[in-house]
């Protein structure tokens, strides 16, 4: 299974580059990786991977607070914190 590195982006094919699989791959980036993601949004590495390629779409509450991490948003700034601890 593909697994994203510290500060790697995942290359899609153009028929899963979605807006999606664009945002939580800069959310990989704003964690530092997969697992710190994964934490922070409180699901598994796997089932994360399996979103970022664009197999699955992610539930909309995820996709609302990675879009928030990437944003910089309130949100996004209190679920870094709290899984940097």
């Amino acid at each position: 299974m593909w697994s994203p590195t510290r500060r790697e982006a995942c290359v899609l094919p153009d028929n899963q580059d979605t807006a999606q699989t664009r945002t939580l791959n800069r959310a990989v980036n704003v964690c530092g990786g997969l697992a710190p993601l994964a934490e922070t949004l409180g699901v598994s590495a796997e089932t994360l991977a399996i979103w970022v390629t664009g197999q699955a779409t992610p539930p909309l509450n995820i996709y609302l607070k990675a879009l928030d991490l990437v944003a910089g948003g309130r949100q996004g700034r209190r679920l870094t914190r709290r899984s940097s601890r």
